[in-house]
């Protein structure tokens, strides 16, 4: 994997800022539409709409407190065991790890709860060999839980996302999902007054509930309020994991 290296300069401090040569992933693909008969053209075409509607269900159940019912019905069976689900603090791997963290260890569902982070601004893949799909979009949402106490019970939280799906039976199912939090900062704040160490108070509370996952790293920095991982997803042939939205795909993955 290639990445281009980049120092600037931010509150006075050096910082090096990565940018992927997009290029790179294309070389996965030599395929254009014309390649593929009509048939095959308009089911592709029609899975991107599938792949839609699995990735919204996802929020929807998310946002009503169903995540059992999500995991259980959206996600993948036949790779069960290599699911992985990431945030910035790394990645739980296995679909039972994943149920301990996201189902068992739901802060969210009591009185004056709520989460939401709808499924926007996507851009979606269908891999040549039509087998997986990729897809990146950008969240923005929220999340509210007055037991957190008032300096983090409510507070705006953006997300740059990914996930890759495979085609299972007949429907799509996720396979890799990653969401990096961007800032989570509350509302009724001039947001371009702050300092940039500011836009993060919540990041604290958001690690404590990720709590220690199977794969440790950091996936993603929130301190610029900007990441170059996810990349927005191309062209490509067939899975990869190093173009994946699991830990190998991520650029500080050490292996």
């Amino acid at each position: 994997m290639e990445w281009k290296f980049e120092t600037r300069m931010a509150n006075g401090k050096p910082y090096d800022r990565y940018e992927y040569d997009s290029a790179i992933r294309m070389k996965y693909s030599t395929s254009k539409p014309e390649d593929f008969d009509l048939e095959t053209r308009a089911w592709r075409a029609y899975q991107v709409e599938e792949v839609k509607k699995v990735l919204s269900k996802r929020s929807y159940l998310e946002h009503a407190n169903r995540r059992a019912e999500a995991l259980d019905t959206l996600w993948t069976k036949e790779r069960a065991d290599s699911a992985t689900y990431g945030r910035n603090w790394g990645y739980y791997v296995g679909l039972e790890n994943i149920r301990k963290y996201y189902v068992d260890g739901n802060p969210f569902g009591g009185a004056g709860t709520d989460v939401c982070h709808p499924f926007t601004t996507y851009k979606i893949i269908i891999a040549d060999d039509n087998k997986t799909a990729q897809a990146t979009w950008y969240s923005i949402g929220y999340e509210i839980n007055p037991a957190l106490g008032k300096d983090v019970d409510c507070y705006w939280d953006n997300q740059r996302c990914g996930a890759d799906l495979v085609y299972e039976d007949g429907s799509w199912k996720i396979w890799h999902y990653f969401a990096g939090t961007d800032f989570a900062v509350r509302p009724g704040f001039p947001y371009a007054s702050l300092r940039t160490e500011e836009t993060t108070p919540c990041d604290k509370q958001l690690e404590k509930e990720f709590g220690t996952p199977d794969v440790a790293f950091k996936a993603y920095d929130s301190f610029y309020n900007y990441y170059f991982y996810p990349e927005i997803t191309m062209e490509h042939a067939t899975f990869a994991d190093a173009i994946s939205n699991g830990p190998e795909g991520n650029p500080n993955y050490k292996g």
